[in-house]
């Protein structure tokens, strides 16, 4: 698939990450693995590092990254929370890790962006790991 002169993945066309996996990540509502029209495509996680989970009946987002096994970076109330602990613990590893990891892009002002990314905690295994 190819959009302005840009090669991606059919999923990423559908604002579905490329290493999203069927059934956790997205579904095909009639069961078709084959049909890419958009009404049968429904995605469950929207952000990469991010999984929607129900814990003690309230509906949670776990954030997680992939560095020799998975690394849990928390546990947040929103999506956009939890993608916005995946960037910064990407920005963390980056300094200290030779990693290419792409980051997500809620769509909130550059505003809300900045005073979630500076007030959101993320685990000390993130830091511990580049030590």
């Amino acid at each position: 698939y190819s959009e302005y002169g840009m090669q991606l993945n059919l999923l990423e066309k559908y604002n579905i990450p490329s290493n999203s996996v069927v059934n956790k990540d997205y579904k095909f509502l009639n069961g078709d693995i084959c049909d890419f029209r958009s009404n049968n495509i429904q995605v469950i996680n929207h952000y990469r590092g991010v999984s929607k989970t129900i814990k003690n009946g309230k509906t949670i987002y776990v954030s997680k990254i992939h560095i020799n096994g998975y690394l849990k970076i928390g546990e947040y109330n929103t999506e956009i929370k939890a993608a916005i602990a995946y960037n910064k613990a990407v920005d963390i590893l980056k300094k200290h890790v030779n990693i290419n990891y792409r980051i997500n892009y809620p769509e909130i002002s550059p505003k809300e962006y900045a005073e979630i990314y500076s007030e959101i905690n993320i685990s000390n295994k993130i830091y511990k790991y580049c030590n």
